[in-house]
């Protein structure tokens, strides 16, 4: 749209001649171009700061429930251990859907139920989707493996109850910590006017920019300004993806590679 309007802008300025050609000059220009590239900058590293974030902690997802994995097989019985993979496994997966969604997407809610159900049992399933409950998916899953090791270390094996809750809570909090972390980023968007007021101002300065490149481009002034859109444009679009980390980030592929940690792969719910 920007190069087809400075197609007329030359004609004009050509039938026009040089003593009347409509021009702009390059001071303001050059003014709004420092403001327009230091918005860009800022909405740029703001935007990507996000998504490193969201990275990290759904990273951090991945490395805590394969430490907690390792807890569980050393000091708990095997019954016990593959209860609590398989939580793990289910825990990675109601995260994902969280952050995509759950429950305003029903796609989202379809598809978690279908990966849970190959994990878990279906009563275990039914007890972590249930509704109208307001209590998210991933939380429950957390509560379930925190009073794994209550009831299962009691009594004369207190010592070692002990020692195995209080690193498996450990590990725990710090799930806890990378769900909050991943729902605050998804919760808390960067404000649309910010981003709408930096377009505005962007398109204001495309469109006046033909009258200000006439004197210097001539004829070639649609060509240079559809680089120079294509560029600033494409910055703007790029920042405006990377606001929604999770709507980007391949967050199956580490979802499957926690039940491959866990052993569910091709396992499931035996």
């Amino acid at each position: 749209v920007i190069v087809i309007w400075a197609i007329p802008v030359v004609k004009l300025n050509q039938m026009l001649g040089p003593g009347r050609a409509l021009v702009a000059p390059d001071m303001p220009f050059s003014m709004a171009s420092d403001y327009i590239a230091l918005q860009l900058v800022f909405r740029t590293q703001f935007a990507y700061e996000r998504i490193k974030e969201a990275k990290t902690r759904f990273s951090h997802i991945v490395e805590r429930t394969r430490k907690l994995s390792r807890l569980t097989e050393f000091y708990l019985p095997p019954a016990i251990d593959r209860k609590a993979r398989q939580l793990c496994a289910a825990f990675a997966w109601c995260v994902m859907a969280q952050v995509r969604g759950w429950p305003e997407r029903s796609a989202t809610v379809d598809f978690l139920s279908a990966r849970l159900s190959v994990i878990l049992p279906s009563s275990d399933v039914d007890r972590i989707l249930q509704q109208p409950s307001k209590t998210p998916p991933a939380h429950r899953v957390l509560r379930e493996l925190a009073k794994l090791t209550a009831e299962n270390f009691t009594g004369s094996d207190r010592l070692r109850a002990d020692v195995v809750m209080e690193q498996m809570i450990n590990q725990i909090n710090e799930l806890d910590s990378a769900l909050n972390a991943c729902e605050r980023l998804r919760r808390t968007p960067i404000p649309l006017s910010f981003g709408r007021h930096g377009l505005r101002c962007l398109t204001i300065f495309l469109f006046g920019l033909p009258f200000v490149l006439f004197p210097h481009c001539g004829k070639l002034t649609p060509i240079y300004l559809g680089i120079l859109a294509f560029i600033t444009l494409g910055i703007d679009q790029s920042a405006l993806q990377l606001e929604e980390p999770f709507g980007i980030l391949p967050l199956m592929p580490l979802c499957l590679r926690v039940e491959e940690q866990m052993g569910m792969t091709g396992l499931g719910k035996q």
